[in-house]
């Protein structure tokens, strides 16, 4: 353990549980946000081994910069910090409790390049109302929840007076566009890489959003879409203008509605991309006692669309 001892970090925020974890390759100790965190409780090693090779293959500069949006309790940031050790990691998280767990996570870790900011991310500058459950909390339109202080990236990469963004990761619940629509003078201005989850459940419960439009206009946007399934092909593929509603398709019936995508407008990250083997060799991967297994993955997407089913309801319920 490289970071704080364990009880100066785990004191002022009543964090009390912790996991040895394989994340991007690497061993961490990790926390999480209480006793029902049902994000960390099925946590396994092996994770983001995806998101570490397109690091290494794409975040070459050490001095680089990157923008974590929807950070949660820190096992993303874990991964970028690596990979820009002599730049700077933003990583946002607007849940109380679970932004606790990542200030923890990254103490723990000595990830001394990551800077927890207790943000969401969103259009524009002011407040959003933010649904806290666990892992899955997420901004809302019907009131629940609370409000919470909100940045978009423009404003905050302005006012950092930042020379550089090399990469977005965002992971906010079904609310990507708001991201993007107030990020748009910094893809405009670096360039960035954008790494995105794709959910098709949360884009449709949660913001009310088409996934065919939405993804159209992702596709209109960037000039290079890639879609990266880590449980199945070894490659990024791209997906190209009159293909949204194939992808959606495809992420609906056979993908079980989540996916990651990596977008950007550099002919020379896509052409990287297009080459990149995405799934480690055997040899790499680490015992099968250890992560989850090829026959587990239908239960394992299964399982977190149903977790995020019943925070819908439950919130539903408690409204």
């Amino acid at each position: 353990m490289t970071g704080c001892r364990l009880e100066t970090v785990l004191q002022p925020c009543h964090i009390h549980r912790m996991k040895r974890l394989r994340i991007g390759r690497a061993w961490l100790d990790m926390v999480g946000s209480g006793d029902s965190d049902r994000y960390f409780d099925a946590l396994v090693d092996d994770i983001h081994d995806d998101l570490d090779r397109i690091c290494a293959a794409l975040l070459t500069d050490p001095a680089g910069v990157v923008l974590d949006v929807g950070a949660n309790i820190g096992t993303t940031p874990a991964v970028f910090s690596k990979h820009v050790p002599n730049g700077q990691v933003y990583a946002f998280e607007p849940g109380p409790s679970v932004f606790a767990a990542l200030k923890a996570n990254v103490a723990l870790n000595g990830l001394k390049n990551v800077s927890p900011l207790n943000l969401a991310v969103a259009a524009k500058p002011g407040t959003v109302r933010f649904f806290e459950d666990a892992a899955y909390g997420h901004i809302t339109t019907d009131g629940r929840g609370c409000d919470v202080p909100a940045v978009s990236i423009d404003d905050f990469v302005a006012s950092r007076a930042l020379k550089r963004v090399d990469l977005i990761k965002i992971d906010v619940e079904g609310f990507e566009s708001s991201v993007l629509e107030g990020a748009a003078q910094t893809i405009e201005r670096f360039a960035p890489i954008i790494h995105m989850e794709f959910n098709l459940w949360c884009l449709m419960a949660y913001s009310k959003i088409d996934p065919i439009d939405f993804a159209e206009s992702l596709v209109r946007k960037f000039r290079f879409v890639f879609a990266i399934d880590p449980f199945s092909p070894d490659r990024a593929r791209r997906i190209e203008a009159g293909q949204a509603a194939r992808f959606v398709h495809d992420r609906m019936v056979a993908r079980g509605c989540i996916d990651d995508l990596v977008m950007t407008n550099n002919e020379r990250v896509a052409e990287i991309l297009e080459g990149l083997v995405i799934v480690p060799p055997a040899d790499e991967i680490a015992p099968a006692e250890h992560h989850i297994g090829w026959r587990q993955i239908a239960t394992y997407v299964g399982r977190r669309l149903s977790l995020h089913a019943q925070a819908l309801l439950g919130g539903r319920n408690a409204s």
